[in-house]
């Protein structure tokens, strides 16, 4: 870290993702592996992440091939995903995630989907809208396979980090805003409701988690009217297909995606990496 910053002693910079990331890079670290390598096999890993993602893109909303390239370039031009490559963030994974979930739905396949959705959940505070926009539209195998994925890695990671590691997790982040002096946890740095209102009025002021609340509800609750104005369910490939009911089904996950990000409580400038999917749509 240094020289841009130095851990004074006593002093933990917290890791408060979920632990797989962690046991994704520890067999390097016991290995003794230099870290700019380390780092570089994560930042190859992210590039990746964006290359399938922007793939997956062009191949369910296709678009000609020069307008592809465009889109393709302003999205690895974006600022947000650059910033998650420097800082070594997981955002070009949960992209990933949400692609290939919207993907896999679009082509009935609900185990890939589910597969898709655990990296979505590398995020948790944005997967619970798009989980429940899974199951309102009725592919509810996709859902369980995502629960059967991601139970099976938390087993997976118990001889490690103990039994109880989801409820001392649990614990670390309900915690977190009692953390001093950590940059990552401020609020005026975030892009969502709970940033917007603390820029607002400030934040001492009693009135930014009322209204955080409030404008929550609220997108939640235009959303749920959108849901219902689109009950029409995506029919695959089958013949009969209307243009208009694709077009629905994709605005409403582009909503769907938008809406789980600024409702989210805790968002990093770099998580709006998400934001090239509902963009490309």
């Amino acid at each position: 870290m240094s020289p841009y910053d130095t851990l004074l002693p006593g002093k933990l910079l917290p890791h408060n993702h979920l632990p797989y990331e962690a046991l994704l890079v520890a067999p390097l670290i016991t290995a003794d592996i230099p870290f700019p390598l380390i780092f570089a096999f994560w930042t190859m890993l992210s590039g990746l992440a964006i290359g399938v993602s922007l793939g997956m893109m062009d191949s369910a909303v296709p678009v000609t091939r020069q307008v592809g390239w465009v889109m393709s370039m302003a999205a690895c031009s974006y600022l947000p995903l650059i910033r998650a490559l420097m800082l070594g963030q997981n955002s070009p994974l949960v992209l990933m995630g949400v692609c290939g979930a919207y993907v896999a739905l679009k082509r009935n396949s609900p185990g890939w989907a589910g597969a898709a959705l655990v990296f979505v959940a590398l995020k948790p505070q944005i997967l619970p809208l798009i989980l429940l926009l899974v199951l309102v539209q009725g592919h509810w195998r996709a859902v369980a396979m995502f629960l059967l994925f991601f139970t099976t890695l938390t087993v997976a990671a118990m001889p490690v980090l103990g039994v109880d590691w989801p409820i001392e997790y649990a614990r670390m982040l309900m915690g977190a805003g009692e953390w001093a002096n950590m940059g990552g946890t401020d609020p005026s740095i975030m892009h969502n409701w709970r940033g917007f209102f603390t820029d607002l009025l400030g934040a001492q002021s009693g009135l930014v988690a009322p209204l955080v609340i409030g404008a929550s509800l609220i997108s939640v609750g235009f959303l749920a009217w959108t849901w219902l104005r689109s009950r029409n369910r995506f029919a695959g490939t089958a013949e009969g297909e209307s243009r208009a009911d694709t077009t629905r089904w994709d605005l409403l996950w582009a909503l769907t995606v938008l809406i789980a990000l600024v409702i989210s409580p805790h968002l990093h400038p770099h998580d709006l990496t998400v934001l090239i999917f509902p963009a490309w749509i």
